[in-house]
């Protein structure tokens, strides 16, 4: 029922070729042997078993890759990959922390977590079940979307907002320095008088210097949002509780579109070293997508903890918890005539900004005041009385945020359930 090697997958793929329309088909140039999985993480081979592991939570297609991880065996890889990193220069951790790693490149994966159940009375287990008095629930997804339309929707989207990045990067001149991310969404700068929010980072706090108008890269991020949150949605139907965690009355407003994210980065071709995201919730999406014609060398994506890593192909979308999975992208290589190029996209929600900001909301509402009247005193007054403002508002929303059950200790949780193998 179970084993540790993914079918129709015998090399790792090292190259993409990217053709028209963004078509980004994988390949192995090397030849490499593909590792097997790690010992903590199984595949399970019966489609019986892996739809029955799937009812209500993910729906897995006939060939896509469902795999079974030791929860415990993974926190403790996790605690050492980090120990390695600390003792890893970073121009050798991707070949350190992912030598070993099983490549997933083009494939649909879902991830379970699992961990000892206790033995419930009237069990109907299967004695011969490897998962017999195990209990399982969502970890991660590795998503392929195939969907030409949807994908060309999605694209243009984002190639408008490609255009509005060079159009923003022209007219900050303060931001021209390092501009290796494009940084969108809803935050809250308090030592920036202007940034009182909802506030865009590099774009709408300098709308007026842009010449942008406000609401059009609002309304091109909440596309752009609300589509790969459907995708996602669409394959891993139990993710809209987390969406029912985050969104309320007090975040309106506040997250991209109709997601639980608050932040999105567009970076182009770029490295990642390995990194956490401590301050984000539990769900992060990153979308991967391509453009130009030719081939792209090496760039994968790599989780040591989960021993698995991919080139993206097409339109891939990684689902996880980047706040406590290391996680990071090694360089690409564009070939001599190679015109063909990746876009990195992440969707996530960083706590700290979401919970000032509805905090902000309530303390100000306490106080007879909306946003706009924050945004006026702004104008009024210098750096560090808004700031102090803010600080005293904030503070007085969070003790009645605490009271509602909201916030980042709930933003924190998964909001999938764990359950037992019957």
């Amino acid at each position: 029922m179970m084993c540790r090697s993914i079918p129709g997958h015998p090399h790792i793929c090292d190259c993409v070729t990217v053709q028209e329309g963004g078509i980004a088909v994988a390949s192995s140039t090397k030849q490499r042997a593909n590792p097997p999985l790690p010992s903590h993480i199984w595949r399970i081979e019966s489609r019986e078993v892996a739809e029955r592991l799937g009812a209500g939570r993910f729906r897995p297609g006939p060939a896509d890759v469902v795999l079974v991880c030791d929860e415990a065996a993974m926190h403790a890889k996790e605690l050492a990959v980090r120990d390695t990193l600390k003792e890893t220069p970073d121009e050798l951790a991707f070949e350190r922390l992912l030598q070993d790693a099983c490549d997933i490149s083009g494939e649909t994966v879902f991830l379970l977590l699992s961990k000892e159940a206790p033995a419930a009375n009237g069990s109907t287990s299967r004695p011969s079940s490897v998962l017999t008095g195990r209990s399982t629930r969502l970890g991660a997804a590795v998503l392929q979307i195939d969907s030409s339309e949807r994908i060309a929707s999605i694209r243009k989207n984002y190639q408008t907002l490609i255009s509005l990045d060079d159009k923003i990067g022209s007219r900050i001149f303060r931001f021209k320095a390092d501009r290796e991310f494009l940084m969108m969404g809803y935050c809250l700068i308090l030592t920036d008088k202007k940034a009182v929010s909802p506030g865009y980072a590099a774009a709408v706090r300098f709308v007026e210097e842009t010449g942008l108008h406000p609401t059009l890269l609002s309304e091109i991020l909440g596309e752009i949002a609300d589509a790969v949150w459907a995708e996602v949605l669409e394959r891993i139907p139990e993710l809209q509780a987390f969406s029912s965690r985050v969104i309320s009355e007090g975040s309106r407003g506040f997250t991209i579109g109709k997601t639980p994210f608050n932040l999105m980065s567009l970076a182009k071709n770029q490295i990642v070293e390995f990194h956490l995201d401590f301050k984000d919730a539990h769900w992060t999406v990153i979308v991967w997508l391509h453009g130009g014609e030719g081939r792209i060398l090496d760039g994968w994506f790599g989780m040591p903890a989960l021993g698995l890593q991919f080139v993206p192909t097409t339109f891939t979308v990684a689902v996880f918890n980047a706040a406590s999975i290391t996680h990071g992208t090694a360089e690409c290589v564009i070939p001599e005539g190679s015109s063909a190029y990746r876009y990195g996209s992440s969707h996530f929600l960083r706590m700290p900004d979401l919970e000032n900001l509805i905090c902000l909301r309530i303390g100000a509402g306490n106080k007879g005041l909306t946003l706009e009247d924050l945004k006026d005193a702004a104008s009024a007054c210098g750096k560090d009385a808004i700031c102090t403002l803010r600080k005293e508002l904030i503070a007085s929303g969070k003790l009645e945020l605490r009271q509602t059950g909201e916030g980042q200790q709930a933003w924190k949780d998964a909001a999938v359930q764990w359950r037992d193998w019957l």
